[in-house]
């Protein structure tokens, strides 16, 4: 079969520790894209999933950050004021986005755990 040249451009740094990985199996740079092309065909696609962050919905739209960012940003705010994220928290948290618990739910849930000055108000 005759062969043809294809060019790529990527990160100085990025070639450099994919080449010391191919070494180590056995592999050039030129081998192991010939491997990934054949992949492609065989899968009819890539061979690993491809895919945006999970978005979730906050106040009725699609939050910019995913959930992983948004449990991130909530414990790092909680650590500020010294209150640790725990798993139980993530829980609730979960819950409120799947609809398994509305925020007035969640609030009286927090109030009872963490007292309140009010009923259904946060202290």
């Amino acid at each position: 079969m005759a062969k043809t040249l294809i060019q790529i451009r990527t990160d100085e740094e990025i070639k450099t520790k994919a080449t010391e990985l191919f070494e180590q199996l056995g592999l050039n740079v030129s081998d192991a894209v010939n491997l990934f092309l054949r992949q492609v065909i065989f899968a009819k696609g890539l061979p690993f999933e491809v895919k945006l962050p999970e978005k979730i919905i906050v106040n009725g739209k699609a939050s910019e950050y995913s959930k992983d960012e948004l449990i991130s940003e909530v414990k790092a705010s909680m650590a500020m004021e010294g209150m640790p994220l725990t798993k139980e928290n993530i829980g609730w948290l979960e819950a409120l986005e799947t609809g398994n618990m509305t925020s007035d739910e969640l609030r009286t849930v927090l109030a009872k755990r963490y007292g309140s000055k009010s009923e259904g108000h946060i202290s």
